[in-house]
């Protein structure tokens, strides 16, 4: 039991070892993950955000060293139907 317990410490703690290097894996040991929160906080302050006429990101969203946007198209059926005629593909 004594031996299954120090395995288990073992482990947990080499996994969140693993999260820290994703986060400061370069020479300078910048922290990616806190440049990220930072980057994504600045930005949600300014959306949504208007790409196109049919295309607005409406958040940006950090997790870890990922940056993630959600973009909403504005598109309705009608448009796609016409989209479909004009190529010939109806």
């Amino acid at each position: 039991m004594r031996t299954l317990l120090i395995a288990l410490m073992m482990t947990l703690a080499t996994r969140a070892g693993a999260v820290d290097r994703i986060c400061t894996n370069n020479i300078l040991k910048f922290d990616i993950c806190e440049d990220a929160k930072r980057i994504a906080a600045e930005t949600s302050q300014q959306l949504p955000y208007k790409m196109s006429d049919r295309v607005q990101v409406v958040s940006f969203t950090a997790n870890k060293n990922i940056l993630s946007q959600d973009v909403k198209l504005l598109y309705n059926r009608s448009f796609f139907e016409n989209a479909i005629i004009q190529q010939g593909r109806y």
